[in-house]
Protein backbone atom coordinates (compact mmCIF):
# COMPACT_ATOMS: atom_id res chain seq x y z
CA UNK A 1 0.00 0.00 0.00
CA UNK A 2 1.07 3.76 -0.84
CA UNK A 3 1.52 5.73 2.29
CA UNK A 4 0.39 8.94 2.15
CA UNK A 5 0.45 12.55 4.40
CA UNK A 6 -1.85 13.69 6.34
CA UNK A 7 -2.64 16.43 4.11
CA UNK A 8 -3.72 13.23 1.92
CA UNK A 9 -6.33 11.74 5.07
CA UNK A 10 -7.68 14.87 5.94
CA UNK A 11 -8.66 15.17 2.39
CA UNK A 12 -10.22 12.26 2.21
CA UNK A 13 -11.61 12.48 5.39
CA UNK A 14 -13.93 15.77 4.36
CA UNK A 15 -14.84 14.25 1.18
CA UNK A 16 -16.28 11.23 2.26
CA UNK A 17 -18.18 12.76 5.66
CA UNK A 18 -20.09 14.96 2.38
CA UNK A 19 -20.20 11.79 -0.43
CA UNK A 20 -22.27 9.66 1.66
CA UNK A 21 -24.74 12.67 2.52
CA UNK A 22 -25.40 13.22 -1.23
CA UNK A 23 -25.22 9.63 -2.61
CA UNK A 24 -28.00 9.07 0.48
CA UNK A 25 -30.52 11.98 -0.60
CA UNK A 26 -30.21 11.22 -4.39
CA UNK A 27 -27.96 8.11 -5.55
CA UNK A 28 -26.69 9.17 -8.81
CA UNK A 29 -23.14 7.90 -10.56
CA UNK A 30 -22.56 4.98 -8.12
CA UNK A 31 -19.59 3.39 -8.89
CA UNK A 32 -18.50 -0.40 -7.30
CA UNK A 33 -14.76 1.48 -6.42
CA UNK A 34 -14.06 5.25 -6.47
CA UNK A 35 -10.39 6.16 -7.32
CA UNK A 36 -8.13 8.73 -6.05
CA UNK A 37 -7.84 11.84 -8.26
CA UNK A 38 -4.15 12.56 -9.08
CA UNK A 39 -2.61 15.80 -6.55
CA UNK A 40 -4.95 14.42 -3.80
CA UNK A 41 -5.28 16.93 -1.14
CA UNK A 42 -7.10 19.59 0.85
CA UNK A 43 -6.88 22.13 -2.53
CA UNK A 44 -7.97 19.58 -4.89
CA UNK A 45 -11.07 21.03 -6.63
CA UNK A 46 -13.51 17.78 -5.14
CA UNK A 47 -12.90 18.58 -1.51
CA UNK A 48 -12.99 22.41 -1.11
CA UNK A 49 -16.96 22.35 -1.39
CA UNK A 50 -16.92 19.31 0.67
CA UNK A 51 -14.86 20.67 3.29
CA UNK A 52 -17.28 24.40 3.56
CA UNK A 53 -20.43 22.17 3.79
CA UNK A 54 -18.65 19.24 6.32
CA UNK A 55 -18.11 21.92 8.37
CA UNK A 56 -21.57 23.95 7.92
CA UNK A 57 -23.23 21.06 9.03
CA UNK A 58 -21.17 20.30 12.27
CA UNK A 59 -21.34 23.78 13.35
CA UNK A 60 -25.53 23.59 13.03
CA UNK A 61 -25.28 20.55 14.39
CA UNK A 62 -23.35 22.13 17.27
CA UNK A 63 -26.01 24.66 17.66
CA UNK A 64 -28.84 22.28 17.78
CA UNK A 65 -27.91 20.42 20.80
CA UNK A 66 -30.15 21.65 23.00
CA UNK A 67 -32.80 22.63 20.77
CA UNK A 68 -33.15 20.23 18.42
CA UNK A 69 -30.89 17.44 19.81
CA UNK A 70 -32.35 14.64 17.42
CA UNK A 71 -30.60 16.55 14.42
CA UNK A 72 -27.11 16.79 16.61
CA UNK A 73 -27.11 13.28 17.77
CA UNK A 74 -27.89 12.07 13.91
CA UNK A 75 -24.97 13.81 12.48
CA UNK A 76 -22.47 12.85 15.51
CA UNK A 77 -23.54 9.42 15.11
CA UNK A 78 -22.89 9.34 11.06
CA UNK A 79 -19.74 10.84 11.93
CA UNK A 80 -18.60 8.39 14.36
CA UNK A 81 -19.70 5.46 12.26
CA UNK A 82 -17.80 6.68 8.94
CA UNK A 83 -14.86 7.07 11.35
CA UNK A 84 -12.59 3.69 10.37
CA UNK A 85 -13.65 5.16 6.35
CA UNK A 86 -12.33 8.39 7.51
CA UNK A 87 -8.26 7.82 6.12
CA UNK A 88 -7.20 6.09 9.04
CA UNK A 89 -6.37 3.09 7.79
CA UNK A 90 -3.84 2.87 4.39
CA UNK A 91 -6.49 2.13 1.31
CA UNK A 92 -5.89 2.05 -2.03
CA UNK A 93 -9.43 3.85 -2.83
CA UNK A 94 -10.81 6.95 -2.02
CA UNK A 95 -13.93 5.21 -0.74
CA UNK A 96 -16.83 2.52 -1.61
CA UNK A 97 -20.30 2.61 -1.42
CA UNK A 98 -20.98 -0.03 1.06
CA UNK A 99 -18.51 2.32 3.95
CA UNK A 100 -21.97 4.41 3.95
CA UNK A 101 -24.70 1.31 4.90
CA UNK A 102 -24.64 1.80 8.79
CA UNK A 103 -23.63 5.53 8.99
CA UNK A 104 -26.74 6.51 6.78
CA UNK A 105 -28.87 4.46 8.62
CA UNK A 106 -29.22 7.65 11.27
CA UNK A 107 -30.74 9.87 8.40
CA UNK A 108 -33.03 7.25 7.74
CA UNK A 109 -34.30 7.29 11.30
CA UNK A 110 -33.75 11.23 11.47
CA UNK A 111 -36.35 11.86 8.70
CA UNK A 112 -38.84 8.58 9.61
CA UNK A 113 -39.00 10.44 13.46
CA UNK A 114 -39.51 13.83 11.88
CA UNK A 115 -42.20 12.21 9.30
CA UNK A 116 -44.27 11.17 11.64
CA UNK A 117 -43.87 14.38 13.71
CA UNK A 118 -45.01 16.33 11.11
CA UNK A 119 -47.53 14.02 9.83
CA UNK A 120 -48.89 13.92 13.59
CA UNK A 121 -49.22 17.55 14.20
CA UNK A 122 -51.51 17.39 11.06
CA UNK A 123 -53.79 14.79 12.72
CA UNK A 124 -56.59 15.94 10.40
CA UNK A 125 -57.47 17.65 6.96
CA UNK A 126 -55.72 17.13 3.43
CA UNK A 127 -51.87 17.87 4.51
CA UNK A 128 -51.73 14.84 6.81
CA UNK A 129 -52.37 12.87 3.38
CA UNK A 130 -50.07 15.25 1.25
CA UNK A 131 -46.89 14.44 3.35
CA UNK A 132 -47.91 10.37 2.96
CA UNK A 133 -47.71 10.99 -0.76
CA UNK A 134 -45.08 12.98 -0.78
CA UNK A 135 -43.33 10.50 1.37
CA UNK A 136 -44.48 7.63 -1.22
CA UNK A 137 -43.41 9.40 -4.45
CA UNK A 138 -39.77 10.12 -2.49
CA UNK A 139 -39.81 6.49 -2.04
CA UNK A 140 -41.13 6.08 -5.54
CA UNK A 141 -38.36 7.81 -7.37
CA UNK A 142 -35.19 5.84 -4.73
CA UNK A 143 -36.70 2.27 -6.01
CA UNK A 144 -36.59 3.11 -9.63
CA UNK A 145 -32.98 4.38 -9.52
CA UNK A 146 -32.20 1.50 -7.13
CA UNK A 147 -33.65 -0.47 -10.15
CA UNK A 148 -31.40 0.64 -12.64
CA UNK A 149 -28.50 -0.04 -10.27
CA UNK A 150 -29.58 -3.70 -9.89
CA UNK A 151 -29.10 -3.78 -13.73
CA UNK A 152 -25.63 -3.04 -13.77
CA UNK A 153 -24.42 -5.56 -11.57
CA UNK A 154 -25.24 -8.49 -13.57
CA UNK A 155 -22.00 -9.65 -13.71
CA UNK A 156 -18.50 -8.03 -13.43
CA UNK A 157 -17.98 -6.97 -17.36
CA UNK A 158 -21.16 -4.91 -17.74
CA UNK A 159 -19.89 -3.59 -14.07
CA UNK A 160 -16.98 -2.38 -14.92
CA UNK A 161 -18.06 -1.68 -18.37
CA UNK A 162 -20.30 0.77 -16.78
CA UNK A 163 -18.21 2.22 -14.59
CA UNK A 164 -15.98 3.32 -17.25
CA UNK A 165 -18.43 4.79 -19.18
CA UNK A 166 -19.56 6.35 -15.61
CA UNK A 167 -15.59 7.39 -15.33
CA UNK A 168 -13.65 7.13 -18.29
CA UNK A 169 -10.71 7.54 -15.68
CA UNK A 170 -10.94 5.41 -13.35
CA UNK A 171 -7.73 3.43 -13.37
CA UNK A 172 -9.25 0.40 -11.17
CA UNK A 173 -12.15 -0.13 -13.72
CA UNK A 174 -9.66 -0.02 -16.92
CA UNK A 175 -7.14 -2.68 -14.82
CA UNK A 176 -10.27 -4.97 -13.29
CA UNK A 177 -11.71 -5.02 -16.77
CA UNK A 178 -8.40 -6.28 -17.72
CA UNK A 179 -8.49 -9.47 -15.34
CA UNK A 180 -11.59 -10.12 -16.53
CA UNK A 181 -9.71 -10.44 -20.37
CA UNK A 182 -7.10 -12.24 -18.69
CA UNK A 183 -9.09 -15.08 -17.15
CA UNK A 184 -11.36 -14.96 -20.38
CA UNK A 185 -7.61 -16.09 -22.23
CA UNK A 186 -7.27 -12.60 -24.59
CA UNK A 187 -3.92 -11.19 -23.15
CA UNK A 188 -3.28 -9.43 -25.54
CA UNK A 189 -6.65 -7.35 -24.84
CA UNK A 190 -5.50 -7.72 -21.29
CA UNK A 191 -2.29 -6.00 -21.66
CA UNK A 192 -4.18 -3.46 -23.57
CA UNK A 193 -6.54 -2.31 -20.64
CA UNK A 194 -3.79 -2.39 -17.89
CA UNK A 195 -2.08 0.00 -20.32
CA UNK A 196 -5.00 2.05 -20.03
CA UNK A 197 -4.91 1.91 -16.18
CA UNK A 198 -1.61 2.70 -15.90
CA UNK A 199 -1.85 5.84 -18.07
CA UNK A 200 -4.13 7.24 -16.37
CA UNK A 201 -2.75 6.36 -12.85
CA UNK A 202 0.83 5.81 -13.00
CA UNK A 203 1.53 4.26 -9.92
CA UNK A 204 -1.03 1.97 -10.01
CA UNK A 205 1.03 -0.96 -8.69
CA UNK A 206 -1.67 -3.60 -9.10
CA UNK A 207 -2.04 -2.73 -13.11
CA UNK A 208 2.02 -2.71 -13.30
CA UNK A 209 1.97 -6.12 -11.60
CA UNK A 210 -1.02 -7.39 -14.15
CA UNK A 211 0.98 -6.26 -16.81
CA UNK A 212 4.14 -7.94 -15.70
CA UNK A 213 1.84 -11.65 -15.49
CA UNK A 214 1.08 -10.96 -19.07
CA UNK A 215 4.42 -10.46 -20.52
CA UNK A 216 5.61 -13.17 -18.36
CA UNK A 217 3.41 -15.46 -19.73
CA UNK A 218 4.53 -14.68 -23.07
CA UNK A 219 8.09 -15.30 -22.84
CA UNK A 220 8.80 -11.66 -22.45
CA UNK A 221 10.91 -11.98 -19.15
CA UNK A 222 12.89 -8.39 -19.28
CA UNK A 223 9.60 -6.38 -19.89
CA UNK A 224 7.84 -8.21 -17.14
CA UNK A 225 10.62 -7.76 -14.82
CA UNK A 226 10.92 -4.22 -15.26
CA UNK A 227 6.89 -3.86 -14.68
CA UNK A 228 7.30 -5.74 -11.56
CA UNK A 229 10.18 -3.59 -10.29
CA UNK A 230 8.04 -0.85 -11.21
CA UNK A 231 5.38 -2.05 -8.86
CA UNK A 232 7.34 -2.61 -6.10
CA UNK A 233 8.74 0.51 -6.19
CA UNK A 234 5.43 2.24 -5.87
CA UNK A 235 4.28 -0.35 -3.46
CA UNK A 236 7.39 -1.39 -1.21
CA UNK A 237 5.24 -3.89 0.46
CA UNK A 238 3.27 -5.39 -2.57
CA UNK A 239 3.87 -9.18 -1.35
CA UNK A 240 2.26 -10.71 -4.87
CA UNK A 241 4.75 -8.32 -7.16
CA UNK A 242 7.82 -9.11 -4.88
CA UNK A 243 6.84 -13.25 -5.95
CA UNK A 244 6.36 -12.59 -9.36
CA UNK A 245 9.50 -10.97 -9.31
CA UNK A 246 11.52 -13.40 -7.94
CA UNK A 247 9.93 -15.78 -10.33
CA UNK A 248 11.21 -13.95 -13.47
CA UNK A 249 14.54 -14.20 -11.63
CA UNK A 250 14.22 -17.67 -11.33
CA UNK A 251 13.67 -17.83 -14.77
CA UNK A 252 16.50 -15.96 -15.93
CA UNK A 253 18.93 -18.31 -13.78
CA UNK A 254 20.04 -15.43 -11.34
CA UNK A 255 19.15 -17.37 -7.99
CA UNK A 256 20.28 -14.79 -5.85
CA UNK A 257 18.35 -12.34 -6.81
CA UNK A 258 15.28 -14.91 -6.49
CA UNK A 259 15.86 -15.61 -2.95
CA UNK A 260 16.35 -12.01 -2.08
CA UNK A 261 12.90 -11.32 -3.60
CA UNK A 262 11.09 -14.14 -2.14
CA UNK A 263 12.17 -13.35 1.02
CA UNK A 264 10.81 -9.78 0.34
CA UNK A 265 7.51 -11.30 -0.66
CA UNK A 266 7.35 -13.33 3.55
CA UNK A 267 8.00 -10.31 4.85
CA UNK A 268 4.95 -8.70 4.11
CA UNK A 269 2.87 -11.85 3.58
CA UNK A 270 4.41 -14.93 5.93
CA UNK A 271 1.31 -16.53 6.03
CA UNK A 272 1.36 -17.56 1.98
CA UNK A 273 2.92 -21.03 1.33
CA UNK A 274 3.39 -20.76 -2.49
CA UNK A 275 5.84 -17.61 -1.24
CA UNK A 276 7.64 -20.25 0.85
CA UNK A 277 7.57 -23.26 -2.04
CA UNK A 278 8.93 -20.37 -4.54
CA UNK A 279 11.82 -19.73 -1.73
CA UNK A 280 12.68 -23.39 -1.10
CA UNK A 281 12.67 -23.68 -5.26
CA UNK A 282 15.70 -21.22 -5.16
CA UNK A 283 17.12 -22.52 -2.77
CA UNK A 284 17.53 -25.61 -4.21
CA UNK A 285 18.91 -24.33 -7.43
CA UNK A 286 21.70 -22.65 -5.52
CA UNK A 287 22.14 -26.32 -3.70
CA UNK A 288 21.12 -25.06 -0.23
CA UNK A 289 19.22 -28.27 0.66
CA UNK A 290 18.51 -27.32 4.08
CA UNK A 291 17.55 -23.99 3.81
CA UNK A 292 15.08 -25.25 1.04
CA UNK A 293 13.89 -28.40 3.25
CA UNK A 294 12.94 -25.64 5.74
CA UNK A 295 10.54 -23.48 3.42
CA UNK A 296 9.16 -26.18 1.53
CA UNK A 297 8.29 -27.51 5.07
CA UNK A 298 6.69 -23.56 6.13
CA UNK A 299 4.73 -23.84 3.24
CA UNK A 300 3.14 -27.41 3.97
CA UNK A 301 2.88 -26.13 7.87
CA UNK A 302 0.51 -23.66 5.70
CA UNK A 303 -0.85 -25.69 3.59
CA UNK A 304 -0.37 -29.52 3.11
CA UNK A 305 -2.19 -29.67 0.15
CA UNK A 306 0.39 -28.36 -2.04
CA UNK A 307 1.16 -31.77 -3.63
CA UNK A 308 3.83 -29.63 -6.04
CA UNK A 309 5.81 -28.67 -2.92
CA UNK A 310 5.06 -31.95 -1.62
CA UNK A 311 7.03 -33.75 -4.57
CA UNK A 312 9.96 -31.41 -4.85
CA UNK A 313 10.70 -31.79 -0.91
CA UNK A 314 10.38 -35.27 -1.80
CA UNK A 315 13.01 -34.98 -4.39
CA UNK A 316 15.48 -33.01 -1.97
CA UNK A 317 15.26 -35.32 0.99
CA UNK A 318 16.08 -37.97 -1.71
CA UNK A 319 19.31 -36.14 -2.71
CA UNK A 320 20.24 -35.90 0.97
CA UNK A 321 19.64 -39.60 0.96
CA UNK A 322 16.73 -39.57 3.66
CA UNK A 323 14.68 -42.31 2.46
CA UNK A 324 12.21 -42.43 5.15
CA UNK A 325 11.41 -38.93 5.38
CA UNK A 326 10.74 -39.09 1.52
CA UNK A 327 8.78 -41.93 1.48
CA UNK A 328 6.17 -40.45 4.10
CA UNK A 329 5.65 -37.30 1.54
CA UNK A 330 5.26 -39.66 -1.81
CA UNK A 331 3.15 -42.28 0.22
CA UNK A 332 1.08 -39.16 1.51
CA UNK A 333 0.41 -37.97 -1.91
CA UNK A 334 -0.99 -40.97 -3.54
CA UNK A 335 -3.51 -41.27 -0.98
CA UNK A 336 -5.11 -38.18 -2.70
CA UNK A 337 -4.81 -40.11 -5.60
CA UNK A 338 -2.69 -42.13 -8.11
CA UNK A 339 0.54 -40.24 -9.67
CA UNK A 340 2.73 -42.30 -11.80
CA UNK A 341 5.43 -39.74 -11.11
CA UNK A 342 5.16 -40.09 -7.32
CA UNK A 343 4.90 -44.07 -7.82
CA UNK A 344 7.97 -43.93 -9.72
CA UNK A 345 9.91 -41.87 -7.28
CA UNK A 346 8.52 -44.02 -4.16
CA UNK A 347 9.37 -47.05 -5.66
CA UNK A 348 13.18 -45.82 -5.81
CA UNK A 349 13.10 -44.85 -2.29
CA UNK A 350 11.89 -48.39 -1.47
CA UNK A 351 14.34 -49.84 -3.82
CA UNK A 352 16.90 -47.65 -1.51
CA UNK A 353 15.85 -49.14 1.73
CA UNK A 354 15.57 -52.77 0.64
CA UNK A 355 11.94 -53.09 0.30
CA UNK A 356 11.90 -54.48 -3.54
CA UNK A 357 8.89 -56.94 -3.90
CA UNK A 358 6.61 -52.92 -3.07
CA UNK A 359 9.20 -51.09 -4.90
CA UNK A 360 8.81 -53.63 -7.87
CA UNK A 361 4.44 -52.81 -7.64
CA UNK A 362 5.43 -49.34 -7.80
CA UNK A 363 7.27 -49.02 -10.39
CA UNK A 364 4.78 -51.72 -12.52
CA UNK A 365 1.91 -48.55 -11.39
CA UNK A 366 4.09 -46.23 -12.66
CA UNK A 367 4.51 -47.41 -16.14
CA UNK A 368 1.23 -48.71 -16.23
CA UNK A 369 -0.76 -44.89 -15.94
CA UNK A 370 2.31 -43.40 -17.85
CA UNK A 371 4.51 -45.60 -20.57
CA UNK A 372 6.65 -42.65 -21.04
CA UNK A 373 8.03 -42.36 -17.35
CA UNK A 374 10.13 -45.63 -18.80
CA UNK A 375 13.26 -44.27 -19.42
CA UNK A 376 16.67 -45.50 -19.26
CA UNK A 377 16.89 -44.96 -15.58
CA UNK A 378 13.88 -46.56 -14.89
CA UNK A 379 14.75 -49.40 -16.38
CA UNK A 380 17.99 -49.70 -14.81
CA UNK A 381 16.13 -49.64 -11.50
CA UNK A 382 13.74 -52.15 -12.45
CA UNK A 383 16.52 -54.40 -13.68
CA UNK A 384 18.65 -53.96 -10.48
CA UNK A 385 14.99 -54.96 -8.05
CA UNK A 386 14.48 -57.80 -10.16
CA UNK A 387 18.02 -58.87 -9.65
CA UNK A 388 18.16 -58.36 -5.82
CA UNK A 389 15.12 -60.80 -6.32
CA UNK A 390 16.89 -63.41 -8.47
CA UNK A 391 14.56 -63.20 -11.22
CA UNK A 392 17.71 -62.70 -13.50
CA UNK A 393 16.64 -63.45 -17.03
CA UNK A 394 13.45 -60.33 -16.41
CA UNK A 395 16.38 -58.06 -15.12
CA UNK A 396 18.66 -58.97 -18.33
CA UNK A 397 15.53 -57.87 -20.67
CA UNK A 398 15.27 -54.23 -18.88
CA UNK A 399 18.79 -53.74 -18.72
CA UNK A 400 19.06 -54.51 -22.21
CA UNK A 401 16.35 -52.29 -22.96
CA UNK A 402 18.17 -49.37 -20.89
CA UNK A 403 21.28 -49.80 -22.48
CA UNK A 404 19.41 -49.46 -25.96
CA UNK A 405 18.29 -45.93 -25.11
CA UNK A 406 21.38 -45.11 -23.32
CA UNK A 407 24.49 -46.84 -24.72
CA UNK A 408 26.53 -45.26 -22.38
CA UNK A 409 24.59 -46.32 -19.20
CA UNK A 410 27.60 -47.72 -17.24
CA UNK A 411 25.32 -48.84 -14.28
CA UNK A 412 23.78 -51.09 -16.52
CA UNK A 413 26.36 -52.25 -18.35
CA UNK A 414 28.23 -53.28 -15.48
CA UNK A 415 24.98 -55.32 -14.00
CA UNK A 416 24.33 -57.29 -17.07
CA UNK A 417 28.39 -58.34 -16.60
CA UNK A 418 27.08 -58.82 -13.18
CA UNK A 419 24.66 -61.76 -14.47
CA UNK A 420 26.22 -62.90 -17.02
CA UNK A 421 29.56 -63.96 -14.75
CA UNK A 422 26.63 -65.37 -12.17
CA UNK A 423 25.73 -67.79 -14.77
CA UNK A 424 28.94 -68.80 -15.47
CA UNK A 425 29.60 -69.84 -11.99
CA UNK A 426 26.19 -71.65 -11.82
Amino acid sequence: LIHRGVSSRLAQALHTLWFFVDKTFWPRRLLPVYDFPEKFGLSSPVVLPAAAVVLFITGAAVRCLRRRPAISVAWFFYVLMLVPALGVAESRSLTFDRFGYLPCLSFAFLFGGAFWLVREKSAVGPKKHLYTVVVAGALFLLAVRARAQIGVWRDSKSLWGNTLRANPQSSTAYNNMGLIFWKEGRPDLAAKYYSQAIQRKPRNADAWNNLGVVFDEQGKLDMAKDCYVRAVRIAPRFAEAWSNLGIVFGQKREYEQAVRCFRKSLQYRPDRAEFFGNLGMAQAALRRYPEAVRSYESALKRNPGLSGVRTRLGLLLEKQERWEEAETHYRALLRGGDDPYVSLRLGVVLMRRGEFEESLRHFDRAFLLNPALADARAHLNVGTVLMELARDEEAEEHLREALRMRPRLKEARDRLRAIRSQRKKE
